[in-house]
């Protein structure tokens, strides 16, 4: 089971970056953000 990781206000800027990192490096990431649309982060 990999690390769960919440980012919050990741739609952006430095929590963007630090979710993409998070993921890259193998944890689960849970993020949040204020938006109507889904978006998957890569």
């Amino acid at each position: 089971m990999s690390p769960i990781v919440l980012v919050t206000g990741a739609s952006r800027g430095i929590g963007a970056a630090t979710a993409k990192h998070l993921a890259k490096q193998g944890y689960s990431v849970c993020v949040n953000y204020i938006s109507n649309e889904v978006r998957r982060i890569k």
